[in-house]
């Protein structure tokens, strides 16, 4: 059959998306739902809505997959078939095959591995069936059909006008919304700045940006997305590494609701992901380790979320054996990381985990040993202009905190002008802005060290730094910024003020930039560069 692309991404979407729901519904039924029979219902509506659309698209092996999946739900439902952890592993490798399937519905995908998985369970569930109220036990096989539309199926139709409330948008239109937000917001700044030396259109021009005010928040709370999206697959990755590892654990999560631009989301799971199996192959112990120590069993794992100002903080703890200092700095100094005694604080060499390639595992597992766990997720928050931290206390447990912008599309920005150019700075990043005479100030090479509040601060020309034409005035502005522990000056020609920003992507024109996040529309109509302030840091103090 021949396919419009749209069909494809519509049917491919609304599939993993079931699949997504799916996942939670059966990792709730493992952990002893107080709703059953809503809960495996749920999950038979959505396995049949699944099977059907396949049907409809002419995906065979889809649908056949997902009547098996029907089949053994439809005699769990009916009490023929009891939920035993085989089963759980079971059900979850079928829809895990069915969401690769749905993911490339025109390639063929090896289900053979899932049905033997299936068949062993359903062998070792008949034989413990668990008989219903006033109903006779018949074992089934996985060979019976059910039509979820006959009698007795009990479906809760969704209410008229349900989903006409839920749009789906095409990111790539919302982008583009966005994109044309930015040369509105750039075209209201003209004419405020018009409109000072034109009182009678003052008014209109006050009006006009209180409209593109409210526009932009509206337009970007379309980019908004609860963080559930995110927590709801921790909790498949810390089930898959506690059982993979022999641990117990009991994973609790709070904030979910909290939301974040949909680019930061798209890029978080990523490293939760690295920070997660971290903490539950390296931090919690074995239940026999753990009673040994005074613990219960069950290791804990929490992870929350919580809107700062402009950042979502989240934090993952556990109350597992924290971090072997003398462990890591062995580890650090056999890979030449760390010169054999040198002098390093507690906090120190707790942040040795960061680097790459470091390793305390003596083994090479599924999930450790390779020193890329820690290291991939500071990677991955870098890029999203996020930070992340780590503390932790011997024998009582490790926490990590990653703080992230809300979106990566707004920023509120410090405008400054270096010579007869404009850049934008962060707010995020910033300090202070202090005055400074450069009479009195010894540079070398754009670069030299002043004295606030008796301790030395580095600073650097932006103009030497990026080779441009200086003014020649003696009073300059230094613009102290932050990232991190570092901290350093830049010296600007001027300060021009607050501004709310539309960052513009240009890697695409001008390939990677090391210092610079994308550009944004001044008030005057130009393009001016946005500094990133982390990258700027690094690379001015380390050489």
């Amino acid at each position: 059959m021949d396919f419009d692309r749209d069909v494809l991404e519509v049917f491919t979407a609304s599939c993993l998306e079931q699949l997504a729901d799916i996942e939670q519904q059966i990792l709730g039924l493992e952990q002893g739902s107080p709703h059953f029979s809503a809960t495996v219902d749920a999950i038979f509506r959505s396995a049949h809505s699944i099977k059907a659309d396949a049907a409809a698209m002419g995906f065979e092996h889809i649908s056949r997959l997902a009547h098996l999946a029907e089949d053994v739900l439809h005699a769990v439902r009916t009490f023929h078939l009891r939920i035993s952890p085989a089963l759980i592993d079971a059900l979850l490798a079928v829809f895990d095959c069915l969401r690769r399937m749905a993911e490339a519905p025109l390639v063929t995908v090896d289900a053979a591995p899932c049905l033997i998985r299936m068949n062993q369970a359903l062998m070792t569930g008949l034989a413990a069936a668990m008989p219903g109220p006033e109903q006779d036990v018949t074992p089934v096989s996985s060979g019976v059909s059910s039509d979820c539309d006959g009698p007795g199926a009990q479906i809760q139709r969704p209410e008229q006008g349900f989903r006409a409330a839920q749009l789906s948008i095409a990111a790539v239109k919302l982008d583009s919304l966005v994109d044309q937000l930015g040369e509105l917001s750039g075209f209201q700044a003209r004419l405020r700045v018009l409109a000072q030396s034109q009182s009678t259109i003052t008014a209109l021009c006050e009006e006009l940006e209180r409209l593109v005010a409210d526009l932009r928040d509206q337009v970007m709370g379309l980019r908004m997305v609860p963080l559930r999206s995110v927590f709801a697959k921790l909790r498949r990755v810390v089930r898959d590494v506690a059982g993979q590892t022999g641990k117990q654990i009991v994973l609790t999560v709070s904030g979910e609701d909290t939301e974040l631009d949909k680019s930061v989301i798209e890029h978080l799971h990523g490293p939760l992901t690295h920070v997660l199996r971290n903490a539950v192959d390296h931090g919690i112990e074995v239940p026999a380790q753990r009673r040994r120590a005074g613990k219960a069993p069950e290791g804990h794992v929490s992870v929350s979320a919580l809107q700062i100002g402009g950042e979502v903080e989240i934090q993952i703890n556990d109350d597992g054996q924290g971090i072997d200092g003398q462990a890591m700095r062995r580890a650090a100094e056999a890979k030449g990381l760390v010169s054999p005694g040198q002098a390093l604080s507690a906090q120190e060499i707790v942040n040795l985990a960061f680097l790459p390639g470091l390793s305390t595992s003596q083994t090479v597992s599924a999930y450790s040993g390779r020193g890329v766990g820690m290291d991939a997720a500071q990677e991955g928050i870098a890029a999203l202009r996020g930070a992340i931290s780590l503390d932790s206390t011997p024998g009582q447990g490790t926490s990590v905190r990653i703080r992230v912008p809300l979106s990566l599309a707004i920023l509120d920005t410090l405008q400054i002008a270096v010579g007869q150019d404009v850049f934008f700075i962060p707010i995020e990043h910033l300090v202070e802005c202090l005055d400074l005479r450069r009479s009195t100030t010894v540079l070398h090479a754009g670069r030299g060290m002043i004295t606030v509040r008796g301790t030395p601060l580095p600073v650097v020309c932006l103009a030497s730094f990026f080779g441009l034409e200086d003014t020649e005035k003696d009073l300059a502005s230094v613009v102290v910024v932050r990232a991190g522990e570092l901290r350093m000056g830049l010296i600007v020609s001027a300060l021009m003020g607050h501004r709310q920003i539309i960052l513009k992507q240009i890697k695409q024109i001008t390939g990677h930039l090391a210092v610079i996040l994308g550009g944004a529309i001044t008030e005057d109509g130009s393009f001016a560069l946005v500094l990133d302030t982390p990258a700027l840091l690094r690379s001015c103090l380390g050489s």
